[in-house]
């Protein structure tokens, strides 16, 4: 704490007396503030911008997500629409009760343009047993026809009653797709399975993926935006887990390669960034329960990366900003601290100089000029009020003697000596002047000659009482006073002369003592008191 306060002391000393040096110290000390500062508002920016961001991605990936699944869903209800009117045709039942070589061929070139109409891969019967009897790729050489396909699960599941949905590689087309069961009744009694296929391609049409993918019941991608993606498995897949026989007889292929899908917090935010992709993105994973499939949707944190890019360029910038307003600040603040320092200063010394314009250097007293003034002033209040004004006029006796035996410093010891103890034993409202040498002047307002003279008597006896000593050297100095009074009848002029007759006479008349104007014959001038007689003074 206390250097705290010795470190603002001395900038403040500094401003006031070298505003630039105290600038520049502040500026040094207040510079890691200024680091922490910019630091801690480029932070909140980049803090606020991403969870802005962050937001804006959830927001848009669950849009996508709502509008993808409502076309999943829709694309699937059309395949299961499909496989029922399949099923729900008379002559699939004939087929599969009577088949003979005429309504084979009949069926088969029937469900070759049903497929071709509907954009469909594959559109195949099967009989109770899992053999194909039907199939739009009759004509092909690796036609399914006759195939058995007991081992399919959307086989049993139809079977068993259950309309069934199920992606599968094809084992003849090595195409993957959907596989859309729906079980043949005749009465009570299932007959067979009407089985409709659409590849991914043609399923991926209205879906309008632009992120993401769709995973089946074991975690294997089947429908992307990025075709790279099909058939990898998603970590931790439970299609990893199948034994190798049953990947291939599902999948046609043993080894199912692992999308890899790096992931990170930002702000306490999971975000995810799949293979290929470069931006980090928020991640959403919707089940389609009916179906049996995962929808991942990968929406991309919009302007991420250019905040990491923008961090230290905006620091910087903080940096310089905070910095450029502190030193203006600073030096706004040392421009008023010196201003305001210089005009103190020139208040000071404006009083100095009115101080030693109006008082003696010597002994503090008022000067001849300061005496002029004040009388002056105190005759006018005198003469509007009609009150009294007493004038003294002091002489040191011997003076000279004093200046020749000790030499001129003693003197002025000895003139600071009487000037105190003069201004001590003085009333507030009197005023001591020095007009010169060893001659004194004491204006007292307000006082009668008489008491004024009493006054005086007390403080020429005080002083002469008081010696002044130096050392050794003890000086009793005694002094002649002159005292006149008037009520404002007088001006300055006639009252100084008639308090300098005084002096003269207390002079002439043998030194150390007042004498009242009022005692002499105010007829007499400075020449004619050199005859003057004592003892013919009036009481």
């Amino acid at each position: 704490m206390q250097r705290r306060q010795a470190l603002l002391s001395r900038l403040h000393t500094l401003f006031q007396t070298n505003p630039v040096r105290g600038v520049v110290l502040a500026c040094i000390v207040c510079f890691p503030l200024i680091l922490l500062l910019a630091w801690g508002h480029t932070t909140a920016w980049k803090t606020r911008t991403i969870i802005q961001a962050v937001a804006e991605a959830r927001h848009q990936a669950a849009l996508e997500e709502a509008e993808v699944l409502a076309r999943v869903q829709a694309a699937f209800d059309r395949m299961r629409k499909l496989s029922r009117l399949l099923a729900g045709d008379g002559r699939v039942v004939s087929l599969l009760r009577q088949p003979t070589p005429a309504l084979l061929g009949e069926f088969d070139r029937y469900l070759q343009e049903f497929a071709r109409d509907l954009d469909l891969h594959r559109v195949f019967i099967l009989a109770a047993d899992g053999r194909c009897v039907a199939s739009n790729d009759f004509a092909n050489a690796e036609s399914l026809v006759s195939r058995d396909f007991r081992d399919r699960e959307y086989f049993s599941l139809a079977m068993s009653g259950q309309p069934a949905t199920q992606f599968v590689v094809g084992r003849v087309s090595t195409v993957p797709g959907f596989h859309f069961a729906t079980p043949v009744r005749d009465g009570g009694e299932i007959l067979g399975v009407a089985t409709a296929k659409i590849d991914l391609p043609t399923l991926a049409k209205p879906l309008h993926f632009t992120s993401g993918f769709i995973t089946d019941d074991q975690g294997i991608i089947v429908l992307a935006n990025d075709p790279g993606h099909l058939l990898m498995a998603v970590p931790d897949a439970p299609a990893l887990a199948l034994p190798p026989e049953e990947r291939l007889a599902r999948y046609q292929r043993v080894v199912l390669p692992v999308l890899p899908i790096a992931s990170y917090t930002a702000l306490g935010v999971p975000l995810f960034t799949p293979a290929s992709a470069f931006a980090p993105a928020v991640l959403r994973v919707a089940r389609l329960p009916d179906e049996g499939l995962h929808l991942y949707l990968f929406q991309p944190v919009a302007g991420l990366p250019g905040v990491e890019t923008q961090f230290p360029i905006r620091l910087a910038l903080a940096v310089l900003v905070m910095s450029f307003v502190l030193v203006v600040g600073l030096s706004l603040l040392g421009y008023l601290v010196r201003d305001s320092y210089l005009r103190r200063n020139l208040v000071r010394l404006n009083e100095q100089l009115r101080h030693q314009a109006q008082h003696d250097a010597l002994t503090g007293c008022a000067n001849r000029r300061r005496f002029a003034a004040v009388m002056a002033e105190v005759i006018r209040v005198s003469a509007r009020d009609a009150s009294p004004v007493a004038l003294a006029m002091i002489d040191l006796d011997l003076f000279k003697l004093v200046n020749d035996r000790y030499g001129h410093g003693m003197g002025d010891s000895i003139l600071c000596h009487v000037a105190g103890l003069l201004q001590r034993h003085l009333r507030a409202g009197d005023v001591l002047a020095r007009l010169g040498g060893e001659e004194f002047a004491v204006i007292l307002p307000g006082v009668e000659e008489v008491a004024a003279a009493a006054l005086l008597e007390r403080i020429r006896a005080m002083l002469a009482a008081t010696p002044y000593c130096d050392g050794e050297i003890r000086i009793r100095q005694t002094v002649s006073i002159g005292v006149s009074a008037g009520h404002g009848d007088k001006t300055p002029e006639k009252l100084q002369h008639e308090a300098d007759i005084a002096l003269y006479v207390a002079k002439h008349c043998g030194r150390n003592q007042v004498v009242a104007a009022s005692a002499v014959d105010k007829r007499l001038s400075l020449q004619d008191l050199d005859d003057f007689d004592c003892q013919s003074r009036s009481t």
